[in-house]
C-alpha cells in the first residue's frame, strides 16, 4: 500500500485520539505531563512529536509541521518558557 500525503494526514488526526486525547483540555493535560517528566528541552519537544505523529521513531524526514491553533502554540510556548 501506498503512503500518501492524504493517508499521513488521516493517521496524524487519528494518533492522539487512539492515547485518549479527545478534547483541549485532555491535550493540555497531556502536555503539562510531557514536561513534568522530561528534563531537559529537547526530550519535550521529541516527546511532543511522538504524541502527534504516528511512527515518529520510523520517521527519516518530516516536511512540515503539526498546526494545533495559536491558542495551544501559546500554550505550548508558556510551557518551554516555565
Amino acid at each position: 500500500m501506498a503512503i500518501t500525503a492524504k493517508s499521513i494526514d488521516s493517521q496524524c488526526k487519528q494518533h492522539p485520539i487512539q492515547q485518549g486525547i479527545t478534547s483541549k483540555e485532555a491535550l493540555q493535560h497531556k502536555l503539562q505531563q510531557v514536561f513534568e517528566q522530561v528534563e531537559h528541552q529537547e526530550r519535550a519537544l521529541i516527546a511532543l512529536y511522538r504524541m502527534l505523529i504516528p511512527d515518529w521513531d520510523r520517521l527519516e524526514r518530516l516536511e512540515g509541521f503539526p498546526v494545533l491553533g495559536q491558542e495551544m502554540w501559546q500554550y505550548i510556548c508558556q510551557l518551554f518558557i516555565d
